[in-house]
């Protein structure tokens, strides 16, 4: 595939090879920025703000450098690729004029591993995604995404997704992406589990507590639902109502293409809302409804095969 054309300082034509240098630049951007603070005397990356971002999280000091790079690294190219830029962060903003495509950014997924001392290397990840305007007013949620990518903080460790392929990039090489094929809940199958901030334990998820499964996880949503698009889990669950847009809607096209199964439940306002399935991302862009990305959370079963998915979501009453 040719590479985008630059005509008049404007993009004139958007592909795979685009998106992955413009995502693969930022992120980039985003080590470095972190590298470096981590050698300042003063470093602020693990301080805890006394305040919520727009989706209902205390921030920490990872959260405002990396989004603040994020900021200035799109804004220093809006005149060559103009975008609506949906992030965890900050809300929904439009920058340059007249965008024709929208951006997807959760600049810093696995805070709670951040611990308020110096520690050499938690696990967080950032996530980037990109989708067309245009896509997105005919399939009005994350189904109009074309190309996303993940990467892991303090390692090489990156996923990519496009043109229904996944892939896996580490040290100069690079992997195709596919899932687990295991179709039922065998002894011994690795399971990811989210328990993060539950009152209580669903009575229904309890079935995969007491099973003989080996459970797993990373401390990032991302970086767990990158396993399963890997093959490394055979499912990830999660039923807490707690997973936001930009924890779900990456992943969702990561474990797509590489041929898994992804299922999900819009709640609002702590409420199944089936309505804003098919409609909840473009709700949020066309309408620049920041509210929603803290009253919408989302239960999400992602498994190897479309077999396993069903089986996890009888026994949890998905």
């Amino acid at each position: 595939m040719a590479d985008c054309i630059i005509r008049d300082g404007m993009v004139k034509r958007v592909d795979k090879h685009f998106y992955f240098r413009y995502g693969r630049d930022l992120i980039e951007k985003i080590n470095r920025v972190v590298r470096e603070e981590m050698k300042s005397p003063q470093c602020s990356l693990f301080f805890k703000h006394d305040c919520l971002n727009v989706s209902g999280d205390v921030p920490t000091g990872f959260d405002e450098i990396i989004n603040r790079t994020v900021l200035n690294f799109v804004h220093e190219r809006k005149e060559v690729f103009p975008v609506i830029l949906v992030s965890e962060e900050t809300g929904v903003d439009v920058i340059g004029d007249n965008p024709r495509h929208f951006m997807l950014v959760d600049p810093i997924d696995g805070s709670n591993n951040v611990r308020p001392w110096l520690t050499p290397s938690p696990v967080l990840s950032v996530s980037i995604a990109f989708g067309k305007l245009a896509d997105l007013e005919i399939t009005g949620n994350h189904r109009a995404l074309e190309f996303t990518m993940q990467k892991e903080i303090f390692a090489d460790k990156w996923y990519y997704s496009s043109d229904d392929c996944s892939y896996y990039q580490s040290e100069g090489e690079e992997l195709k992406l596919r899932t687990s094929p295991l179709t039922k809940l065998y002894k011994k199958a690795v399971i990811g589990i989210d328990l993060d901030v539950q009152s209580s334990t669903p009575i229904n998820q309890l079935n995969l507590l007491t099973s003989e499964l080996v459970l797993r996880r990373a401390g990032s949503s991302i970086l767990d639902l990158c396993q399963v698009a890997s093959g490394q889990y055979d499912a990830y669950v999660s039923l807490g109502r707690r997973l936001k847009v930009t924890d779900v809607c990456q992943p969702f096209h990561l474990v797509q293409c590489a041929g898994g199964d992804f299922q999900m439940k819009v709640y609002l306002n702590g409420q199944t809302n089936t309505g804003l399935h098919d409609t909840f991302l473009y709700d949020i862009i066309k309408t620049r409804e920041v509210s929603l990305l803290n009253k919408l959370k989302f239960n999400v079963i992602a498994a190897g095969t479309p077999e396993l998915g069903r089986e996890l979501a009888r026994l949890t009453g998905f």
